[in-house]
């Protein structure tokens, strides 16, 4: 059976670099399997990485903004982030490159007697290539609890470059209640 999982090493992960995993959909939402990989040599300095898939497609790796001309689908947690306090979060801060796609971003939090809560919302990020855009999404008042966890997803042919990633929040008690 082919791989269909990559690992690519990402040098902009701090100073040593990071391994993170990557997979390819087809159009349909199959994974992409991967039997045969080899570097071009030859009429060039480049030496470009091409795979080959299980159908016989041969797809150039690292180039472009699709994935063969289909979006590509991304998936972005942070962890969960202590609040110190059983809190009331208002406000969620984007500051990214703009770009012409579209993610969702969802807002979880929990840790409290409120139990478990999430939010979803649908957030533009269109704005002019090369110019930073400041993205402000005022949320729900039902969003209260001790940890907090933002997820982006979505499918982007532009590669949305996020830069700064805010919570706002309002703590509304310290102390524990003990039931």
């Amino acid at each position: 059976m082919p791989n269909t999982r990559i690992l690519d090493f990402n040098t902009s992960m701090g100073p040593d670099g990071a391994w993170e995993p990557r997979r390819h959909l087809t159009p349909a939402g199959v994974e992409r399997a991967w039997p045969a990989a080899s570097v071009r040599y030859g009429g060039s300095d480049v030496h470009e990485l091409y795979q080959v898939d299980a159908d016989g497609n041969i797809y150039q790796a690292e180039t472009g903004n699709t994935d063969a001309g289909s979006a590509i689908n991304i998936t972005s947690a942070t962890k969960r982030f202590a609040l110190g306090a059983v809190s009331m979060l208002t406000q969620l801060y984007v500051r990214l490159e703009g770009v012409t796609d579209t993610v969702n971003a969802v807002v979880r939090c929990g840790g409290s007697e409120y139990g478990e809560k999430s939010q979803t919302y649908l957030i533009s990020l269109s704005g002019t290539a090369g110019e930073d855009r400041e993205l402000r999404q005022r949320l729900h008042r039902t969003l209260i609890g001790r940890w907090v966890q933002v997820e982006l997803s979505g499918n982007v042919y532009n590669r949305p470059a996020i830069r700064e990633i805010q919570l706002w929040y309002v703590p509304m008690r310290s102390g524990r209640v003990s039931a």
